[in-house]
């Protein structure tokens, strides 16, 4: 049981990690791309209309996410400490 506890925290903190890693290329990197599109002017297939939409969540909830995202990883390292060191 101690080990599946370890498994589950390691993965979740790295499912965690990973999201904050996307959310922080969408706000920050990925408008750059938006404003490439933007200028040139032609219409936008429906997953890079999805790619900006979500660029624009991340960065107007950015306050939000990524603190929770960070408190989602540190849990999950306290979380897995935790269960490996019970006896």
């Amino acid at each position: 049981m101690k080990k599946l506890q370890v498994v589950f925290a390691t993965a979740g903190a790295l499912l965690c990690a990973s999201t904050l890693a996307v959310a922080l290329h969408l706000a920050f990197a990925f408008p750059k791309t938006v404003a490439l599109w933007s200028d040139e002017g032609r219409a936008l297939s429906s997953f890079q209309n999805l790619l900006v939409n979500l660029c624009a969540l991340c960065t107007s909830f950015g306050l939000i996410i990524f603190p929770a995202l960070l408190l989602g990883v540190a849990a999950c390292i306290a979380w897995g400490i935790l269960a490996g060191r019970k006896t």
